[in-house]
This record gives structure tokens, sequence and C-alpha cells, in this order.
């Protein structure tokens, strides 16, 4: 079975479907993942993060909370998407289940949250492209690293297989195809990325039914 870890594509199997609280409709067999995205931070009331709460929190089908974040580009002031970011680690905590989030030029301030709230859910940095000292600092701290399409090789190759995930994300790239190409770029087979992904997934879902 191949998983697909993060992506937006709303008819997607075998993947966890990254949506909003405004765009949450949720498929029979469909798993999610829903929360505020931090470019949406900027348009974004409070409010909306009780509605989320409220959504959520009860939903089988919602098997992780994000994509959140801090996005230094783009979105609401930094001070405002780091308030966003900790309601989502409270609520990932709150349902026990998996954080995705969307980090850029933000590692350090991700690495020193991750430190101060010691979470015991996973934490999923998706649509890793950054370079490999960064991507072994997350791992250090404890956090997953999902790569899709496009990615440095050398940071894949820095990863270990106990904490990579893969993805499509909004890519036109299929699974197979973004898997193949991660596989090589780390000089393994598919086949023993597969079996890696899996195993990882098994150890972020152990209290869900997937």
């Amino acid at each position: 079975m191949i998983f697909d870890i993060h992506t937006h594509n709303l008819d997607a199997d075998n993947a966890v479907i990254s949506v909003t609280p405004e765009n949450y409709s949720p498929q029979p067999g469909k798993l999610y993942s829903v929360g505020v995205h931090p470019w949406d931070t900027e348009k974004e009331k409070e409010s909306i993060l009780e509605q989320l709460e409220d959504m959520v929190i009860d939903d089988p089908r919602v098997v992780a909370i994000g994509e959140s974040g801090i996005d230094i580009l783009r979105g609401a002031s930094k001070t405002k998407q780091i308030e966003f970011l900790k309601f989502h680690i409270y609520l990932s905590e709150k349902k026990q289940c998996p954080l995705v989030l969307h980090c850029v030029r933000a590692n350090g301030e991700i690495i020193a949250l991750h430190k101060r709230f010691s979470p015991k859910q996973p934490w999923i940095v998706h649509g890793f492209r950054g370079k490999s000292m960064v991507a072994s600092a997350f791992v250090a701290a404890g956090i997953y690293i999902s790569f899709g399409y496009l990615f440095n090789p050398a940071a894949v190759c820095a990863t270990p297989l106990d904490k990579i995930l893969v993805e499509t994300d909004d890519s036109e790239h299929s699974l197979v195809s973004t898997y193949n190409k991660i596989a090589k770029a780390k000089g393994i087979k598919p086949h023993v990325l597969r079996n890696a992904v899996m195993q990882n997934i098994k150890e972020l879902f152990h209290s869900q039914s997937i």
C-alpha cells in the first residue's frame, strides 16, 4: 500500500487530504487533515479556531491537524501566525493526532516551539525543500519530514528512513513517480522506501484505525 501523507487532491485514495475548515466536506472512505493555513491567517479571525475545534475533535475522519505553521514571506504577521499555530498544537494534543506544518524561513521558530511545548503527538514538516543541515535539525528535534516531487537530494540523504514521509501536495506528478524519484535520490529501491513510509505511518497513527 502506497500512502500519501499530504495532498490537496480531494479525490485521492490512500492519502490524508488537507483542507481548510471552510472546505471540509468529507467523502466516504477518505481521511483528512484540517487546519488554517498560515497564508490564510491574514484574513481569518481567531473565532475560526473555536469552529475548527468543534468541527474536528470528535470526527474520526480527521486524522491530522493542519496544515498550520509559519511562513515569513506570506500571511499575517509572524506573531499572529504563531498564535494560530499554538492553537493547532493544542488541538493536535487534545485530539491525539499528528500536526502537519507548513514552514518557510521559520525553521528555528518551529524547532523552538517544539522544544517549548514538548508535544506527545508527532509533528510533520511537509513539502520540505530545504538544506540537509536543516533536515538534520528537524530530525534531531524528533520531527518527521515529508518530501514531495521537488526536493533537495542532499536533504533526502540526510533524513533517516524512520523519519521520512512522502506526499503529492498539489503537484501534477503521480505518487508513484514521487516515490521513485525520492528512492533514487536516497539510493534505495522504491519498495524499500514504501515499506519505511508505511512503518512510519503506523507509528504516526498509533491510536487511530487507518
